[in-house]
């Protein structure tokens, strides 16, 4: 099964293909991608049990090709839709804009640290920085509400706050933080051993990322935490 249910919104895992090697992923890449007919029936499921929304996932959704109009099957459907996406392609504005006019109402963007070396390094892409500014300026410019996905490892424990607040400075539309831990037993990280933190090793700047998030920052809790 490609769908699964959480709360009220259902997750359809549109790929498994993925334009990045992030040296953590749980989920690694092969081939397996969904069908448009497929996609259509689970929506269906999801409204008629009673969900609310749907957040597409992969892999990485955006590598496939008719995902503006799953999209809009949600839609039409009366389906919230978000995508869980690593922000390569949607640096392109046109690409961006055709999934809001589709009907995208939410982004889970995966940024795992605001310093050049550091994602390029965790994803083994040396653009992935540069293109993830490009998407965060092109959802802003759109009025696209983003939400942060890091995943927290050994290369950017000690950062996590710097970049919160960089975020935080440059794109207004990201209201919403969630830090994930590594299950050290799955797939590339029980690989690449190197990224696993420790407690020690990011709970300074957790706690300062958090604290620069609570509503006493932001008394009219325009950003939110989660953890």
């Amino acid at each position: 099964e490609n769908e699964i249910v959480m709360a009220d919104l259902g997750y359809i895992q549109i790929t498994r293909l993925c334009n990045q090697k992030c040296r953590f992923c749980s989920n690694p890449e092969r081939e397996e991608t969904i069908t448009l007919a497929t996609a259509r029936e689970q929506i269906k499921r999801l409204k008629k049990n009673g969900y609310t929304g749907v957040i597409l996932t992969g892999g990485e959704p955006t590598l496939f090709q008719g995902l503006a109009k799953i999209i809009r099957l949600a839609r039409d459907a009366g389906l919230e839709c978000r995508i869980i996406t690593n922000g390569q392609k949607t640096a392109n504005r046109k690409y961006l804009a055709s999934l809001v006019d589709a009907g995208l109402q939410l982004m889970h963007v995966s940024l795992h640290s605001c310093r050049e070396d550091v994602q390029a390094f965790l994803t083994e892409n040396p653009d992935s920085l540069n293109n993830l500014k490009k998407t965060l300026r092109n959802a802003c410019d759109t009025g696209l509400s983003v939400n942060i996905n890091t995943v927290i490892n050994a290369y950017n424990a000690g950062h996590l706050d710097e970049t919160v607040r960089w975020v935080a400075d440059n794109f207004p539309c990201v209201y919403h933080f969630v830090w994930n831990n590594i299950d050290p037993q799955m797939n590339r990280a029980s690989q690449n051993r190197d990224v696993i933190p420790r407690l020690c090793d990011f709970e300074i700047s957790l706690s300062r990322a958090a604290a620069f998030l609570l509503p006493v920052t932001f008394p009219y809790n325009s950003r939110k935490i989660c953890s």
